[in-house]
């Protein structure tokens, strides 16, 4: 949905993520061709939704060849016949294709590709009106899924627009991106993360490990790894009874290899010196090092 349209109503949305959740069950195998669906009112009981809803779900579906009604006999997951040839498409948006994308992307190449299925890319560039326009490309090219990076932590409301994602007309995962901060263990979103928390934890044990009680935190206080992170290093220091540590952060428009260098010498400087806790620019150098002991990526210790 591009920003400047009329944001979806709550009634919508839910009509959506049932189409989605359906949609999703027929084609991953979760309700096998020929299957029972249940009736118009016993999802609608199920779900909470209207009957009207369901129905509605229902009469798309049957359009889209996923589902049959069989005369007083009921709704059923539709036989797909696909020719020897086709092969399935998923599709990938990414922020950015530079830093640590190229793997990420290489590794997701790879899966698919020794499941027989195939890759279509998209990138946003952080840019919320691109994000959509990719989002409508992908589904266009014809994709069955998507696997999602987007910029959640710079929307409005992140839950509605993980709701908008996730309702989609394919299944979508997100990767990389999930509501801890506002939804915590009852996050309802399909996603798959680094665990940025546990790293940052690892990171202070680590280095008190070495003989550090006093640690500061660099981070970027607009990316979306910065609420786990700053998470994990707090647990840590608490539970590790350590000094109160310094914590720098920085927009990233602001940010750049000088004002870097400074917040490392503000750290290291006169009372704050201490070992600094930060994402790396490039290298960095191995925890411990007698000049400035800097750990870079969370799970690197393990």
């Amino acid at each position: 949905m591009a920003r400047d349209e009329v944001p979806a109503s709550g009634r919508e949305l839910k009509f959506r993520a049932l189409m989605a959740e359906l949609r999703r069950g027929i084609l991953d195998g979760t309700w096998p061709p020929g299957s029972k669906r249940p009736t118009e009112r016993a999802l609608a009981t199920e779900t909470g939704l209207s009957v009207t809803t369901v129905r509605r779900a229902y009469e798309d579906l049957v359009a889209l060849g996923l589902v049959e009604r069989r005369q007083g006999a009921g709704t059923f997951a539709a036989h797909r016949h696909e020719e020897p040839g086709d092969r399935r498409i998923v599709g990938v948006l990414v922020p950015d294709t530079a830093f640590y994308s190229p793997r990420v992307l290489q590794g997701i190449e790879k899966e698919l590709a020794a499941a027989g299925a195939r890759l279509v890319l998209a990138c946003s560039h952080y840019v919320p009106a691109e994000e959509d326009a990719a989002v409508r490309r992908l589904l266009s090219s014809g994709v069955h899924g998507l696997l999602l990076v987007p910029t959640l932590h710079t929307a409005v409301d992140p839950g509605r627009r993980a709701e908008e994602l996730l309702a989609l007309p394919v299944p979508a995962v997100l990767v990389e991106r999930r509501l801890a901060a506002t939804h915590g263990p009852g996050d309802p979103t399909e996603h798959v993360c680094t665990d940025h928390e546990g790293g940052a934890y690892d990171a202070v044990r680590h280095l008190r490990a070495l003989g550090h009680d006093g640690l500061a935190l660099l981070v970027r206080s607009d990316a979306p790894t910065t609420a786990p992170i700053e998470s994990g290093f707090a647990l840590a220091v608490a539970d590790l009874g350590l000094h109160a540590p310094l914590r720098i952060r920085e927009e990233r428009q602001g940010w750049n290899p000088r004002r870097a260098d400074r917040a490392v010498a503000d750290a290291r400087g006169g009372r704050h010196r201490r070992p600094l806790l930060r994402r790396p620019r490039g290298r960095s150098r191995p925890c411990g090092h007698p000049a400035a002991p800097v750990c870079g990526s969370p799970r690197i210790w393990r």
